[in-house]
């Protein structure tokens, strides 16, 4: 199995998936993950043990390969469109709505093409989850995305 995961945005959001990672690869211990990450998440995950292959997008490096799951952990535009030129069977999106804003109008025309581009789009209404008392905690939305596909995933992993 072949799982790419996008991860374009900040430092701290890649160092709250190096959770994800490690365990889908220990649950799935012949997967083969591949990351797209920034110049500055490269940094981090160059010495992290679960990962097979790693692309830095600021150099423009990119895989042919085509994946079982390509899970887009970068909520934004640029991402986005990232994944729509990578080859995948199972396609999967996180999309946060603001924490800041009531309505949720600014997002509206990313969840409409994810639903269309992407096999699985979730959708976290923050504000929502929050008065819920739900988790709005960026690792745990992510194992909610790996249920959500079907990825087998160790849920003993400390966070």
């Amino acid at each position: 199995m072949k799982i790419g995961i996008l991860r374009i945005d900040r430092m701290g959001d890649m160092i709250l998936t190096l959770p994800i990672i490690k365990s889908i690869k220990i649950s799935n211990s012949k997967a083969e993950i591949h990351i797209f990450s920034s110049n500055k998440n490269t940094k981090i995950l160059k010495n992290f043990k679960y990962i097979d292959k790693i692309f830095n997008i600021n150099k423009n490096e990119f895989s042919k390969k085509k994946y079982n799951f390509l899970l887009n952990f970068s909520p934004g535009w640029n991402s986005f469109i990232k994944c729509l030129f990578l080859n995948s069977s199972i396609k999967a999106n996180i999309i946060f709505t603001s924490r800041y804003k009531s309505g949720g109008y600014s997002k509206l025309l990313i969840i409409f093409l994810s639903k269309i581009f992407f096999n699985k789009t979730l959708v976290i209404h923050r504000r929502k989850r929050f008065k819920e008392l739900r988790t709005i905690h960026q690792t745990l939305v992510m194992f909610e995305l790996l249920e959500i596909c079907k990825i087998a995933y160790d849920k003993n992993i400390l966070i």
